[in-house]
């Protein structure tokens, strides 16, 4: 109960720290997944997207970001601000490098994250969501609503908090969500786990860089990255939205259907749809063959499975030879440069050779 109760407390924001559950990996020395959950959800919500194939291969951290159940909360949620948390996390727990994956507004907090520490982050996951201005979207103005009015709903009773959000909030999948950051301290005291002053405040913030409704440009991702959504998500429009994707991540170019995907369903949190599983098996094969190719790895060794480039002999530099692996045609080795180990600045061998 300490660990809830701690989330009620504001943090300067430079010191704010972020909070949640490891999910480790089935093998030794596997690169991390922080994985962060849409607005007011909990963090463990998204365990489905992470089946056994992909905790072969990777740690996963599932996280709540500032003014969000377990982590601590200060007013201001802007963009630099929202990277400076997943880089202080990773900090704390000696990650170098790690892939970011979002569902909702968790997939702000991974494009985000991307653009502005790119060279910390292997690669982009998002999951019904776009980098663009969404205060114009009646889902938003739907959820800003009944935001602003839980900030200022007086905790009394559970029973009569709960009348109130039924009679006032229309939305039954809100309702739910919002009795469930409703929760009890030590000494018996209600609460909310989610920081809804905090998030009525940057909801409804005219400036765009403070508006968390609202995607500044802020730059580009170079990495690899997978955006996957509803196809009548009331959050991502097939005709329209995609495009921000496109002007962003410029490695999707020409990728729809591979790294850019929808799903046949309107409901926004793909990961508590019957497509989990199919969703899961994408997200476990983007990681074992895609992720962090771009930032450390030509042979893909780090990434859980081991394919090297064929070259020839006369391009080895001399140091390399002994490396060489003579299976197959002699005259043309297989060969695993050198490279960065994935959590190289807490290792002690820094360069490896696998």
């Amino acid at each position: 109960m300490l660990r809830y109760f701690s989330s009620k407390f504001t943090q300067a924001s430079d010191k704010l720290q972020l909070r949640g559950t490891l999910i480790k990996s089935t093998s030794n020395d596997m690169p991390t997944i922080l994985a962060f959950p849409d607005l007011l959800e909990n963090p463990d919500s998204l365990r489905p997207l992470f089946n056994k194939k992909l905790l072969e291969v990777r740690n996963v951290w599932l996280l709540s970001y500032r003014n969000s159940w377990l982590s601590e909360r200060n007013e201001s949620m802007e963009p630099e601000e929202l990277a400076d948390d997943v880089i202080r996390f990773m900090d704390k727990h000696k990650i170098t490098t790690a892939s970011v994956i979002g569902s909702g507004f968790g997939g702000k907090i991974a494009v985000t994250t991307g653009i502005l520490k790119y060279h910390r982050i292997t690669s982009v996951v998002s999951l019904d969501y776009s980098p663009m201005d969404l205060t114009e979207h009646v889902a938003y103005k739907e959820l800003k609503n009944a935001v602003d009015f839980v900030s200022k709903l007086p905790l009394t009773t559970r029973a009569s908090i709960d009348a109130q959000v039924r009679k006032n909030i229309k939305n039954t999948n809100l309702q739910r969500t919002i009795m469930g950051n409703l929760a009890e301290d030590e000494s018996k005291q209600l609460y909310w786990r989610s920081g809804f002053n905090e998030l009525s405040l940057a909801m409804n913030a005219k400036d765009k860089r403070k508006n968390i409704g609202k995607f500044p440009l802020i730059g580009l991702y170079p990495g690899r990255a997978m955006f996957l959504y509803a196809e009548r998500s009331p959050w991502v429009h097939m005709s329209s939205n995609t495009i921000p994707i496109y002007n962003l991540f410029p490695v999707l170019y020409r990728t729809y259907g591979r790294f850019i995907d929808h799903y046949d369903t309107d409901n926004h949190n793909l990961h508590l749809t019957e497509h989990a599983p199919s969703i899961a098996r994408r997200i476990a094969e983007f990681y074992r063959w895609f992720d962090g190719v771009h930032l450390l790895l030509k042979d893909r060794s780090e990434i859980g499975k081991v394919s090297v480039p064929i070259r020839s002999r006369n391009d080895l530099l001399p140091n390399e030879k002994e490396f060489l692996d003579e299976v197959g045609d002699a005259y043309v080795p297989k060969m695993i440069p050198i490279h960065k180990h994935h959590n190289w600045a807490y290792t002690e061998n820094k360069i490896q050779i696998p």
